[in-house]
């Protein structure tokens, strides 16, 4: 070979290995000392609380790398995202999970799990969605039963959750799932003050019932009955709370930074560009996990079984994913192989539910992708599907 051309040669691929795995540094978060090293791994089931089980994880590497020594405590995030957002189907958002656990506090995971876990954390939240549902005097409608979900996310279907006026509805009132017609006389109950009608008062009967044969005791059918009457958000936010007696209020957990390349304007917005987007990302992702800090991200999630898959704005600027799979995890280390390209090691609560493709020809059963809560990934595989980043500023 010209020697001429085997420098070129030679150059071009030094040029490629630095490129792509300039400041990927070999770091992991989750062991020796570092900041989730004390921090357990979370299965979030078949909910939708993405956003929760990721803001979680922030929340308690900040508590341990500022000195805390409560190794019994880890903060509930089924209990954060049900303060923040709808963790059965509807999702919500990392950012503002965080400012809840800033405004609000946190619970411990350890005493909720005595009742709720990854295994039966859907049939308990389903049931008490039920029972909501009973009281503002609707038709359950089970949306994981609609057609075309695929899997649940931090995205998907929901169906109202806001209180209905029972004053204003009329026989051909819409709004809700049920008709004026279906509704009972009110009852008055409590005080003079307060009304409820029957549908209220049963479904509050029902969930005290439930909820005295789940080990559950305490919380008074008087409160249960005030709880019913309000949104579902609120209704989810004060039963979980109710259970949670161990919480962490927080004097000073800083604020949360979104990363996602938008322009903002006092007109609108500019979306980034994919080039732009992906070089910001990465850079706020190393710079922050080699100062010892996670960064949660907003990304989908085929990514992780498909290496084609790439997500994208829409001309609405609509963040798109192939199948619907917004999703929010962690990023807890990084390294780089013999060729010098950059993976990223993520934790993430979706992580029982992927399985890998099987090959053609392939006999056995599909593998999932994870251990122990975990998977390594090409870096620039998945900042291709990354829409932000999210880190608490300390």
């Amino acid at each position: 070979m010209n020697v001429s051309l085997y420098l070129l040669i030679y150059n071009v691929f030094i040029f490629t290995i630095f490129s792509s795995a300039f400041g990927c540094e070999d770091i992991r978060l989750d062991t020796n000392g570092q900041a989730l090293e004390n921090v357990p791994v979370f299965d979030q089931g078949t909910t939708s609380a993405c956003y929760a089980f990721a803001a979680s994880l922030l929340i308690d590497a900040y508590r341990f790398s500022s000195g805390s020594k409560r190794k019994d405590f880890s903060t509930s995030p089924l209990v954060l995202g049900a303060r923040s957002g709808d963790i059965l189907t509807g999702g919500g958002n990392i950012d503002e999970a965080l400012l809840t656990a800033q405004r609000k506090g946190v619970c411990n995971n350890k005493e909720i799990e005595k009742y709720i876990n990854s295994k039966n954390s859907h049939e308990f939240i389903e049931t008490l969605v039920k029972y909501h549902a009973q009281g503002q005097g609707k038709a359950y409608i089970n949306p994981l039963t609609f057609k075309g979900i695929k899997s649940i996310s931090s995205k998907s279907v929901s169906f109202s959750e806001e209180p209905i006026n029972i004053e204003s509805l009329s026989f051909n009132d819409t709004t809700g799932f049920s008709m004026a017609q279906d509704w009972q006389p009110k009852k008055k109950i409590l005080n003079e003050s307060i009304t409820y009608n029957q549908d209220q008062v049963e479904a509050a009967k029902n969930l005290a019932t439930y909820l005295c044969k789940q080990g559950l005791y305490g919380t008074p059918e008087n409160e249960l009955l005030e709880f019913i009457s309000k949104s579902r958000v609120y209704f989810m936010d004060a039963i979980l709370k109710s259970i949670c007696k161990d919480r962490i209020k927080f004097k000073n957990l800083p604020d949360p930074v979104k990363v996602d390349g938008l322009k903002l304007y006092s007109t609108g917005y500019q979306l980034p560009s994919e080039t732009d987007r992906i070089h910001l990302l990465r850079e706020t992702i190393e710079s922050k996990i080699s100062e010892n800090k996670p960064v949660a991200i907003e990304f989908c999630n085929e990514t992780v079984t498909s290496s084609g898959h790439k997500g994208m704005y829409n001309k609405f600027g609509e963040w798109v994913c192939e199948n619907n799979g917004q999703h929010a995890a962690v990023i807890v280390g990084s390294k780089k192989n013999i060729l010098g390209q950059c993976s990223y090691l993520v934790r993430d609560s979706f992580c029982s539910q992927y399985q890998r493709p099987k090959k053609s020809g392939q006999m056995n059963k599909s593998r999932g992708v994870c251990r122990d809560g975990q998977y390594w990934i090409s870096s620039d595989r998945l900042l291709k599907n990354t829409r932000a980043a999210i880190y608490l500023n300390y």
